[in-house]
């Protein structure tokens, strides 16, 4: 603590009153990375296969086994933002997709693919409401157009599947099949 801080500057109040919604979403968010850690990571004594680190903008799993591929999830909390990301062998490509509160008046669900692959941003996605935000460099679809459609998680899913694929197209990827996207 430098000589002209006070305790007070140093160690905030944090009344829960002022940041429940904030709270309670985090920790069902934690709860949630954790369950997919402890599925995806080899099982250690008194659970320390399933912790969280914490990283320069938040928190990580690091990266943990999934398939032939690797994946991490981290909680940008500098950018607002759940971001899952996976390796793609040595080509060190990253499919990264999330949900972002900015933005749109409900927030976007988001696809990128880096480095990005010549043709991606052109793809037909063939999914209503999504489309490719040229001044981001990614694919969006908003929460609003997920939030009112018939069924909600099967166009999240249609999204998630079609923006992977067309990042696994254009970037000449080796492709499983939906399964290692599902």
């Amino acid at each position: 603590m430098a000589a002209h801080e006070t305790h007070a500057e140093t160690w905030p109040a944090l009344p829960v009153a002022d940041w429940q919604d904030t709270r309670d979403t985090l920790h069902l968010w934690t709860q949630m990375v954790g369950k997919l850690r402890l599925e995806l990571t080899p099982r250690v004594n008194h659970w320390w296969n399933v912790p969280l680190y914490i990283d320069a903008r938040g928190l990580t799993t690091s990266l943990m086994p999934c398939g032939p591929h690797g994946l991490e999830a981290r909680f940008d909390f500098f950018a607002h933002e759940l971001v899952f990301e996976r390796t793609d062998g040595a080509r060190r490509t990253i499919a990264s997709a999330g949900y972002c509160p900015g933005g749109a008046d409900e927030g976007a669900f988001y696809s990128y693919t880096y480095p990005e692959p010549a043709g991606f941003r052109e793809r037909e996605l063939g999914v209503p409401g999504a489309s490719f935000d040229t001044s981001l460099g990614e694919f969006l679809l908003p929460y609003r157009a997920v939030r009112e459609a018939s069924d909600p998680e099967a166009l999240l899913l249609a999204f998630l599947r079609a923006t992977y694929r067309a990042g696994a197209e254009a970037g000449t990827w080796p492709q499983a099949g939906d399964a290692a996207v599902s």
